[in-house]
């Protein structure tokens, strides 16, 4: 009699249970979480203002190009000493030039193209008045002298710095030389030439640079050899070809500058 109450217990356990089941299965389905995601930041506003004027975009300057060929002129001045002897047979054929002028002071013109940064080619065309020796018939009273030598001349030079504010440069040529001598006593005046090639002629020098301005000093030996001569007036016919030359030379030096690319 004592499994009763047991029994009732667990019945009544059971129908509490299903109870319990049947009211969770017919509760609402729960409400759906809301996932909200950060607010974008605010627009940033800008402010135009009617009364200033749009700026134009700024541009960082460029150095423009360097030219590297081009036109080339240039100015010299020299002091050139005579070595050898004058050669022919008209005035003073056989003397030493120095004896009829110490020393010659060209000033001459330089015109050429600049073809690339190392290379130039071009002409010179120099005129230089000679100082009379200190002994001879220049020395006489009565007697006056004028000595002059003139040379045209086409070089290539090549700049071995090209690039650098201080360079080097070194050059060859050929051309033509034209001297004159005059001598006048009183009214009367004999004047004896000469003309013959050089060949060759060398310089060395150098220049400090500044946009395309140069300046400098150079060192030069002209080798020539004077193939005709003439003499005015001449007392009796002279030969137009010199018979017995000698080759002589000039060795100057002097400053120089030059405008145009480097």
């Amino acid at each position: 009699m004592r499994r009763a109450p047991s029994l009732a217990a667990g019945v009544v356990a059971a129908c509490a249970l299903g109870a319990a089941s049947q009211a969770r299965a017919d509760d609402p389905p729960p409400a759906p979480v809301e996932v909200r995601t950060a607010d974008p930041p605010p627009a940033a506003v800008v402010t135009v203002r009617d009364d200033e004027p749009p700026q134009p975009p700024h541009i960082s300057p460029v150095s423009p190009m360097r030219a590297t060929h081009g036109l080339q002129l240039g100015l010299r001045l020299g002091y050139a000493l005579p070595v050898g002897r004058l050669g022919g047979e008209a005035g003073n054929g056989g003397a030493y030039i120095a004896s009829l002028e110490t020393a010659s002071v060209p000033v001459g013109v330089d015109v050429g193209q600049r073809v690339s940064p190392r290379l130039y080619v071009g002409g010179t065309a120099t005129w230089g008045p000679g100082t009379n020796a200190s002994n001879g018939p220049c020395q006489t009273p009565g007697v006056s002298c004028f000595r002059q030598d003139a040379q045209l001349r086409g070089e290539v030079r090549a700049y071995l710095a090209p690039y650098g504010k201080v360079g080097w440069w070194v050059s060859a040529g050929a051309g033509w030389e034209l001297a004159s001598f005059a001598q006048s006593v009183g009214s009367s005046t004999v004047t004896a030439t000469r003309t013959g090639p050089i060949l060759p002629d060398l310089q060395l020098g150098f220049d400090i640079r500044h946009e395309t301005v140069a300046v400098g000093f150079y060192f030069g030996i002209t080798v020539a050899e004077f193939l005709t001569q003439g003499l005015d007036p001449a007392a009796t016919a002279v030969s137009t070809w010199i018979p017995d030359r000698d080759v002589h030379s000039w060795i100057t030096v002097g400053m120089r500058g030059s405008y145009g690319p480097w």
